[in-house]
């Protein structure tokens, strides 16, 4: 094979899509290399009896038309349609003895708790205009980061960094909040895995205030994302190598010098000197750079670093039409326990909690019109709880990545089903009568996480972001190696969706206009 090429991308998560689209618009010869049978990484959808399944998008924010997710799209030539969720009650978040509705309006979700809890009017007015505050500067960063514009993101930094070492629960200990206020203010712990004394106030005031502008889903899925990022790399010339794997990045004298790909059992040299990865960076550094290419230090704290909490994914096929019977186009969040650091110590000793906390989605409520959604009378459901990342848990010495065969082991089998009886109990609450209902289920474990993306743990979001993770404590895009660049959740940008999609364009930003982007060729 040979080709001219000017920037090899490893990994097609929106990391790597978003570079490989703004790169390829530009007239840059991209070729990306995904491992997987399809691009997208977490931005898929998959169809089983006639339903189609979301992998790990399942709604997000800034879509509307100064929206940052909006802004790429449209500045890559990605063509996406988004439908707006129910705007006075998106989310939908219950506790034990508690509901309640999150509008986008930010003032209208602070009035509805206050009326819940007047005896503490003042705190929560402080609270709102607190991490308002906040979520606006971490907003303004990220529009900076964007364009890599520094005089739009260097004010928001400045804002930000004066709270860099505060976590939300010892803001809630200031107020002065009791536990199930609590519970009701972290009700999006599960987006990044992690209790109230681990959160950084930054970064729970990004995903509180991340909808205040709308709740939206692509139409058609997840995977329409994906789809039409493929499509601008595809019509300007790019290339995308599925089912092709990297297994070395290439270094000589502190710069890059190529890809060592594998293929059908077959390996060759890809020669290029710019590669953007969008590979899980504890991988990159620990294998596809190695001891040998880098140095102690960066090795020493990547073979340290800790990944989030893995999430599973329930998948249920249902023969009860949930649009009819009045659900809406919304998301319900079940808290379980309200001591949300005894059910994260619970998850830390291997275990699940007794009353985990259980995600609700349903693409064919957002997307009702779409005949692929779930078939006539039926309705499909996906329900998602952090779980423990030890091995141990799920009946195996070790992951998927150690070449540990895993799926037909009694024990994990066994985990599987025990996780997934206690996430259907726990929505029967939402949906009375769902596990008599269920007529098709798949499920997703940290295993096939790790199979199928290649993260670390099996974790979708990455680098756990804790405070000692957080922010200029994670890795820069820039690195060490002439030539290497990093994109996707474990980047100073953070975990998510839009993070993702804000590294991608910052770094295809950052390489067209310092024009170190030299075409070479594939030997």
């Amino acid at each position: 094979m040979t080709d001219d090429i000017d920037v090899g991308i490893i990994g097609s998560g929106l990391g790597g899509l978003t570079a490989a689209a703004f790169l390829a618009a530009a007239g840059k010869r991209v070729m990306l290399f995904e491992r997987a049978h399809i691009p997208g990484g977490n931005a898929t959808s998959y169809s089983r009896r006639a339903a189609r399944f979301d992998v790990g998008l399942h709604y997000l924010g800034e879509c509307e038309d100064d929206g940052i997710v909006r802004w790429i799209l449209d500045s890559a030539g990605a063509k996406v349609t988004f439908r707006r969720l129910d705007s006075q009650g998106f989310d939908i978040v219950r506790g034990p003895t508690w509901e309640l509705a999150i509008p986008c309006d930010w003032s209208e979700y602070r009035e509805r708790l206050v009326a819940q809890w007047p005896a503490h009017r003042a705190d929560l007015v402080e609270y709102f205009r607190l991490v308002g505050a906040i979520g606006e500067a971490v907003r303004g960063s990220l529009r900076g980061a964007v364009t890599v514009s520094p005089a739009t993101a260097a004010p928001a930094l400045i804002r930000l960094l004066r709270h860099r070492n505060t976590t939300v629960a010892e803001l809630f200990d200031r107020l002065g909040f009791p536990p199930d206020l609590r519970a009701q203010l972290s009700a999006y712990n599960a987006y990044y895995g992690l209790p109230p004394s681990r959160t950084p106030l930054i970064l729970h005031a990004g995903a509180a205030t991340h909808f205040r502008r709308g709740a939206y889903y692509p139409i058609g899925g997840a995977g329409a994302i994906t789809d039409a990022l493929v499509d601008v790399i595809e019509r300007n010339g790019g290339q995308i190598r599925l089912l092709s794997e990297v297994e070395r990045i290439l270094v000589r004298r502190h710069s890059v010098e190529g890809l060592r790909i594998r293929e059908k059992g077959t390996s060759y040299d890809v020669r290029v000197s710019t590669v953007v990865s969008n590979a899980d960076w504890k991988r990159t550094v620990l294998e596809l750079l190695g001891q040998d290419q880098t140095t102690a230090g960066q090795f020493s704290r990547a073979a340290s670093a800790h990944t989030a909490y893995p999430m599973y994914l329930l998948s249920l096929l249902i023969d009860r039409d949930l649009h009819a019977e009045g659900f809406g186009a919304r998301n319900f969040l079940d808290i379980g326990d309200i001591d949300l650091e005894a059910q994260y110590l619970a998850l830390d000793r291997g275990r699940m909690p007794e009353r985990p906390q259980v995600l609700f989605c349903s693409a064919n409520l957002k997307d009702p019109s779409a005949q692929d959604s779930a078939p006539i009378g039926c309705s499909s459901i996906q329900l998602m709880s952090p779980v423990p990342g030890d091995p141990r848990f799920w009946g195996a010495p070790a992951g998927p990545a150690s070449g540990v065969r895993y799926r037909r082991r009694e024990s994990y089998l066994a985990a599987k089903k025990s996780v997934s009886d206690q996430l259907v109990a726990a929505a029967e609450s939402i949906v009375p009568g769902l596990r008599s209902s269920i007529v098709h289920t798949t499920d997703g474990s940290p295993f096939s996480h790790e199979r199928f993306i290649g993260s670390s743990g099996g974790s979708p979001y990455g680098l756990s972001s804790t405070p000692d993770q957080f922010m200029l404590n994670r890795p820069l895009p820039v690195t060490g190696i002439r030539g290497l660049y990093l994109v996707g959740a474990n980047v100073v940008f953070g975990s998510g969706v839009v993070s993702a999609m804000v590294s991608g364009s910052a770094v295809a930003t950052l390489l067209l206009r310092s024009k170190v982007v030299r075409r070479t060729r594939v030997a």
